[in-house]
């Protein structure tokens, strides 16, 4: 596979390919024939190892896992396995930690690529200073500046030689935000990897926390290197959530959702004003009236008072909790003041969606908040998954 202006790291990158498994809710990495390494939240359950753990291979050869040993507070994790893989292959873990600047790769199994039916993804990018990570409170965890996903948990963090330097812990905001916030003429998405880089930081276990787990249970790193990968298969036909007449339509109508579809963070995001730095909200909502906002019901819990957002950048604090549903995920925010001038509430439906009937959302996923800012519409179909309940099969 041609990796342009990457083409430097192809040998390094298909070792770490061929060492990088995947795991039941994330990804690990082989650092010898029978040991992976990953991030502890991916494996742990009420703080021991998850049931049923398996390991699957690029060749899809599948291995249980029979024990493992933790570093919690460092979302760190070694887990063994019954027995090396057929086609086994294990990176080296590097002598020391990433540099700032140092070129950083990343392989693991995002959920935009394992849709698709694919995995085994790479993402490029390079290292924050560990000074960094200190000044914002981050004691386990080193910043670097790549587009991670969910998926990607548990993934080895590699320099331009291929050595292990971290292993993925989770994504946050850059340490820079910026945020365009509001961007008028973004396009729909209608597929499932149609997204822009999402411009996030990646939080890696720092490097003295994973010598210091396998010095304490006596596991060496044994590197096997110089694999032959299978041959790629052909990358599936992207396929659309709705057809071109769906969408023709909900291009044009979605425009009219801007004028009711709100962002919502909590009270201590002290959100005074719109600026370049603020940070993705904790959730959508749609106005249905002048004053009452309706959103999901776990964004409720335990908030008395919100802040709601408008796309023309006017903030309105204090709106109130008044009604949380007993029966679904939902609720509903009162404001103190009614919405802007050109805030028109949602009209609400006669009747329910059915199933796979073509629908659209409009909201504010994280994923894109720091490239083309919130009021994303993604289309899609819906699923009937129990009473009360729908699968929403586009982009949330």
């Amino acid at each position: 596979m041609s990796w342009g202006t990457y083409a430097y790291l192809s040998e390094a990158i298909e070792l770490t390919q061929a060492a990088t498994v995947k795991l039941p809710d994330g990804t690990g990495v082989m650092i010898s024939g029978q040991f992976v390494l990953t991030a502890a939240h991916v494996v742990i359950e009420n703080n021991e190892l998850a049931p049923n753990q398996t390991a699957i291979n690029l060749w899809g050869e599948t291995r249980a896992v029979i024990n493992a040993y933790f570093d919690i507070a460092a979302d760190i994790a070694v887990l063994e396995l019954e027995s090396p893989f057929q086609n086994s292959y294990s990176v080296e873990i590097a002598s020391a930690a990433a540099q700032e600047d140092d070129d950083i790769f990343i392989v693991g199994h995002p959920w935009t690529t394992v849709q698709a039916g694919i995995g085994w993804a790479v993402a490029f990018g390079y290292a924050y200073s560990t000074d960094q990570s200190e000044e914002v409170s981050k004691e386990f965890l080193q910043y670097f500046n790549l587009a991670v996903t969910k998926g990607f948990s548990g993934s080895g963090l590699y320099n331009s030689s291929g050595e292990l330097v971290s292993i993925l812990s989770a994504e946050t905001s850059p340490l820079s935000p910026s945020s365009p916030y509001f961007v008028e003429d973004k396009p729909v998405h209608n597929q499932h990897w149609d997204l822009d880089s999402n411009r996030t930081s990646a939080l890696g276990v720092k490097f003295p926390f994973i010598q210091a787990l396998l010095a304490q249970h006596a596991i060496e790193n044994i590197p096997k290197i110089n694999p032959t990968l299978p041959e790629n298969l052909p990358d599936p036909e992207k396929t659309n959530y709705v057809d071109d007449e769906a969408l023709a339509i909900i291009q044009q109508i979605s425009q009219q959702s801007f004028g009711s579809a709100v962002a919502i963070y909590g009270k201590n995001d002290n959100v005074t004003e719109i600026d370049s730095g603020i940070g993705a909200p904790n959730a959508s909502g749609v106005l249905i009236a002048d004053d009452l906002v309706l959103t999901v019901m776990h964004v409720l819990d335990g908030r008395q008072t919100v802040t709601v957002t408008f796309k023309n950048g006017e903030v309105i604090n204090n709106a109130i909790t008044i009604a949380v549903s007993p029966h679904g995920d939902f609720g509903l925010i009162k404001l103190p003041t009614p919405a802007p001038a050109g805030y028109t509430p949602a009209s609400i439906a006669f009747g329910p969606l059915q199933n796979n009937e073509p629908t659209y959302t409009v909201g504010h996923p994280s994923m894109l908040w720091y490239s083309s800012g919130g009021w994303q519409v993604s289309t899609g179909t819906t699923t009937g998954t129990g009473e009360g309940t729908l699968e929403f099969n586009g982009i949330t």
